[in-house]
């Protein structure tokens, strides 16, 4: 009877020791084996019962969120003197095929010293993704420029793109860049706070709403490479009034709306972004040339228009042309229309007085199509989401009268 007395007692303690043991252990964020853990990941692995704007957050934030809904963004990313003006969403150029997704902060001077300009934390956050990329610009500076989100709550995002030096504050917390051009931190920012410098380019700058999908892409799977792109949001709803007004005074895009846009699809229709058929959507099959299979057919983001032809694929590089005579307008082109033919030229802006815009951009600029023709592109819907697309460089709209062999098939 003693000894079963004493059984019971040992199994109560060691079960007591390993209770408390183990809550102890979970209190000081280490595992059994002494590797220690990160209870905040632990806490914000994605569950069945999170919406699924969590989800996207937990996802675009490596798990590194708490709460719902937007903040206030209270801080200008860059001072007031040193950006002349800001590009909104929706620019096409070289291999950006379709409509970029950030804004771009000019900086006052592109001959400028690497760290000339400073920028900001826009709000209380945490900077929770970091990469890094390195140039081999001969002619170039620039050897080393820098990616960042930093999240907010767990559907509300910012991110910062083409920083061109990390502030102290930042590369001390972010120990893995020293080994790797990747890091997933938990590095706390608050509003106004110096996270960086930039000089010699431009500093991207894009919002993410989780809960505010946009409604603009037929098919957003096929965007999975670059999965924040369906959240880009309208960064002036989200910046305080006294800030607003400041950037809408830089703001080189004077029609609504005003931010840009990147998502111009309307099922059925001409207008939007398309993708060779069995390329992968935005992914491509060419990771170096992704953007070979892209197309878009849109309006220019500063000229809204102007329809502007963006093929990653015209005559072996990509191109941005406008449209002779400007019409028909894309956005009523469909399966009715049948076979529809674009003649493209190049193209330049106009200042509000009719003068070619030489160097710096300004507010109310107008594109006037050049003397250059680049060429004629065919294209018939033949079903909702597939198009018949075929391009002739170099050739006038009177030189061509239907598809080749050659045409492509393209889909939403």
């Amino acid at each position: 009877m003693l000894n079963k007395k004493l059984i019971y007692l040992v199994l109560a303690v060691t079960i007591l020791i390993l209770l408390t043991g183990g809550w102890f252990v979970f209190l000081r964020g280490k595992s059994s084996d002494g590797e220690q853990n990160n209870p905040l990941q632990e806490i914000n692995e994605i569950t069945k019962s999170d919406s699924e704007a969590v989800k996207a957050g937990k996802e675009l934030s490596g798990g590194k969120c708490e709460g719902e809904g937007p903040v206030k963004l209270g801080a200008l990313p860059m001072d007031e003197k040193d950006f002349p003006h800001l590009e909104p969403y929706g620019l096409m150029v070289d291999g950006h095929v379709t409509p970029i997704d950030h804004w771009y902060f000019a900086p006052a001077s592109r001959d400028s010293a690497i760290d000339a300009y400073n920028v900001y934390a826009p709000a209380d956050g945490t900077i929770t993704q970091i990469q890094r990329r390195e140039r081999n610009d001969d002619l170039s500076d620039v050897k080393e420029e820098f990616r960042l989100v930093i999240t907010y709550t767990c559907t509300f995002l910012s991110y910062y793109d083409l920083i061109t030096v990390l502030d102290p504050s930042v590369t001390a917390k972010a120990t893995e860049l020293k080994n790797s051009n990747f890091a997933n931190v938990e590095i706390p920012v608050k509003e106004g706070q110096l996270i960086g410098k930039i000089g010699k380019q431009t500093l991207d700058f894009a919002v993410w709403d989780t809960e505010k999908p946009l409604s603009g892409f037929v098919i957003p799977e096929h965007y999975e490479r670059e999965p924040w792109k369906i959240y880009t949001a309208n960064p002036f709803d989200y910046f305080t009034d006294e800030i607003k007004k400041i950037l809408l005074a830089k703001n080189l895009r004077t029609l609504d709306p005003v931010e840009g846009k990147i998502d111009y699809d309307i099922d059925g229709k001409l207008v939007g972004n398309w993708f060779v058929e069995g390329t992968n959507g935005y992914a491509g099959t060419n990771q170096t040339k992704y953007y070979e299979g892209h197309m878009s057919v849109v309006y220019n983001h500063l000229d809204p228009t102007t329809i502007i032809i963006s093929i990653g694929d015209f005559n072996g590089k990509p191109e941005q042309l406008a449209v002779k005579g400007n019409k028909p307008d894309p956005a009523k082109v469909d399966k009715k229309s049948g076979l529809v033919k674009y003649e493209l030229y190049n193209f330049q802006y106009l200042k509000p007085n009719g003068q070619p815009v030489e160097v710096d951009f300004v507010k109310n600029m107008k594109i006037k199509a050049g003397q250059e023709l680049r060429g004629t592109v065919l294209f018939q819907l033949i079903k909702k989401r597939k198009l018949k697309m075929e391009a002739f460089p170099g050739k006038s709209a009177s030189q061509v009268s239907g598809f080749t062999s050659a045409a492509k098939i393209y889909e939403r």
